[in-house]
């Protein structure tokens, strides 16, 4: 199901940003069942350095980002697609202050977004640059935007409104920002408004915001620190916030045409329901945890990665591979199954009832879940290494990250 509510001003074959088109790790295409590191792989293409940002495409390449593990050189990554050659490596920021970052994360974990004319990086406060896609020039770059990670940066950049928009929940302080996508100049700097805890260190965030569309206008939500909020785009406004107790959010939210769905945070996480009524005119309405929260679930909730829907439920990955699905009318489990892996990639579901997790051992199972009371597991496919990225999708064809190689998956 593509909800109507989405902004995705592209074909749903493309792949432009963090989770696709509209940002939910939905797609129309076909991928295959089964593969390995040798069946039904397309191509494997070594990726120098690490990282753990997702493949968005622009001209006919597969771009990630990478960076040397001590974080002493940050770049862009374009793979050919059809033939699989690393096309363009466009190093863009060698910072001289680098931070220690969590263990389990890197200096290239936000993906990139592109318009299909350009492609935007974003290494949090260490910068955010544009490149021409059909050449890897560097357009502009801006290291202006400073927070104290302390973990290392998360969320994605998200384009909407006519503006880049970032997200920079640190431990010193916690803002968005829009930039301008043509010059890198920041047009405006919103502070979010929940109070910093006394323990600065458990007030981050690593979310990617969800944009969202209605009557022609276009909405940010964004998970933050202890609170959710709905922006206007092109002035920074907060529009509405939901409060809830919760840090170190990463997981996207996901939205249809009656509510959005996002998970609060770690140690502790819930999956809450908030009916969109009313809520997407434009006015500014402050507070609505009182009035527009559907439900709540506890349970087996991800820490990491994002909620993913069908037409009647949520599906959720536990970072330790319990697969929940909660019906999204009543918030309450349907069922459950274990994945058998560790995961931190979000979820990716077909038009044909078809879901992909991928597990941080590198296998991936397949589940039929066109029945939410019996999901049934199809196939479990293993690559070599490790996968902390979310797949993208070319044609009918799967893009997997691991810790060192880009696969193209497809039927051969």
């Amino acid at each position: 199901m593509l909800s109507i509510l989405l902004a995705a001003s592209v074909l749903a074959s493309d792949w432009p940003a963090f989770r696709g088109p509209t940002g939910q790790g939905e797609t129309d295409a076909d991928p295959p069942v089964e593969w390995s590191a040798t069946q039904n792989v397309v191509w494997r293409t070594e990726l120098p350095g690490r990282g753990h940002s997702s493949p968005v495409l622009a001209a006919d390449a597969a771009w990630v980002t990478a960076a040397q593990e001590d974080g002493s050189a940050m770049r862009l990554l374009a793979v050919d697609l059809p033939s699989g050659r690393l096309r363009h490596e466009v190093e863009l920021f060698s910072p001289a202050d680098v931070r220690r970052i969590h263990a389990g994360n890197t200096y290239a974990s936000p993906t990139p977004v592109t318009d299909g004319r350009r492609v935007f990086a974003h290494f949090g406060r260490y910068g955010t640059a544009a490149v021409e896609a059909a050449t890897g020039e560097v357009l502009w770059r801006n290291d202006t935007l400073k927070v104290v990670h302390d973990g290392g940066p998360g969320s994605s950049p998200v384009l909407a409104g006519g503006v880049l928009f970032l997200t920079l929940d640190g431990a010193d302080e916690s803002y968005v920002c829009g930039l301008h996508p043509n010059t890198g100049a920041v047009l405006w700097k919103t502070p979010r408004s929940a109070p910093m805890r006394a323990n600065t260190i458990t007030h981050r965030a690593f979310s990617t915001p969800l944009v969202l569309r209605r009557g022609g206008a276009e909405f940010v939500v964004s998970p933050g620190p202890d609170q959710i909020h709905c922006y206007d785009p092109k002035t920074g406004q907060s529009l509405w916030h939901v409060r809830y107790t919760g840090f170190s959010t990463v997981p996207c939210p996901a939205a249809d045409e009656s509510r959005l769905y996002f998970c609060t945070g770690f140690f502790d996480p819930e999956l809450w329901a908030v009916s969109l009524d009313g809520l997407l005119d434009g006015t500014p309405r402050g507070d609505v945890t009182g009035s527009h929260v559907a439900w709540r679930f506890s349970g087996p909730v991800s820490d990491t990665p994002s909620p993913t829907l069908s037409e009647s439920h949520v599906w959720i990955v536990s970072d330790k591979g319990v697969l929940t699905c909660v019906d999204k009318e009543t918030g309450e489990r349907t069922t459950a199954r274990r994945v058998r892996d560790n995961v931190d990639a979000s979820p990716l579901l077909t038009a044909g009832g078809r879901l992909y997790v991928c597990g941080k051992s590198g296998a991936t199972t397949v589940w039929d879940v066109t029945d939410p009371a019996s999901p049934e597991k199809l196939a479990t496919n293993r690559l070599d290494g490790d996968v902390h990225a979310s797949p993208a999708v070319v044609g009918d064809d799967l893009l997997i990250r691991t810790q060192s190689a880009l696969y193209r998956i497809g039927r051969r």
